[in-house]
């Protein structure tokens, strides 16, 4: 049997969320007498495990990867695991883990996944990082994290069907010291459009008409003529 199927059948066959996966990764390199499985199939099991809900098993697996030491793991492994310490353990131990994160992984993406934990998945609503007592914005920056409009935008994008969340969050984003982009205002400029309220999108266009950093382009007008 391939090593591979094995894995595959002793964690994702299963199908129940309570296995633990550890031990099963453990014996599975004492019985084939290697240092650990290739990273290419452990991806493949992440993958099925977080399409399928199992985060908490999924979340064995980066965890048990990163203690071997032995797997490169991407900006996007460490932001994918942001994603899962947040569903499975809450907002304090994500914070606890941007602390210790690598200082090559302290970027956008990452910054992304644990700016979406404080986004309340029941009505979308962002709880503020500056007032909050778990992750204050200017700690980020203390931290070394690069922060952009990227992130702020996805949770706008989030709330596009909620004018009043995703000024929130803009005016969030103004805070941090970081100025919108194209995107961010276009984002604006949708989601006051979706809701019938023209002033509100002149008002958009308006402000980013001024923005000494923005360049205009076919892609905003665009949007607006989308309304």
């Amino acid at each position: 049997m391939k090593p591979r199927k094995s894995l595959w059948a002793q964690i994702v066959r299963p199908r129940n969320p309570k296995i633990y996966v550890k031990p099963k990764l453990d014996n599975w390199v004492k019985h084939h007498k290697t240092k650990a499985p290739a990273a290419g199939d452990l991806k493949r099991i992440l993958l099925k495990l977080r399409k399928d809900g199992r985060f908490y098993q999924a979340l064995q697996v980066y965890e048990w990867m990163r203690k071997k030491g032995i797997y490169k793991l991407s900006s996007s492994d460490y932001a994918v695991q942001f994603n899962l310490i947040c569903k499975v353990r809450g907002r304090s131990a994500a914070v606890h883990y941007a602390k210790n994160l690598p200082k090559q992984a302290r970027n956008d993406k990452t910054y992304g996944k644990l700016l979406r934990c404080y986004v309340d998945p029941r009505s979308g609503y962002i709880h503020s990082i500056h007032r909050g007592p778990l992750f204050p914005l200017p700690k980020m920056k203390e931290l070394g994290f690069a922060l952009s409009p990227r992130p702020f935008n996805e949770i706008m994008r989030f709330n596009a069907s909620k004018p009043a969340h995703v000024l929130e969050v803009l005016a969030e984003l103004k805070k941090s010291g970081v100025s919108p982009d194209n995107d961010s205002y276009r984002i604006c400029i949708s989601s006051f459009g979706l809701k019938y309220d023209l002033d509100g999108m002149e008002r958009m266009l308006r402000e980013m008409e001024t923005q000494p950093h923005i360049v205009m382009d076919w892609c905003t007008y665009a949007v607006v003529a989308e309304f």
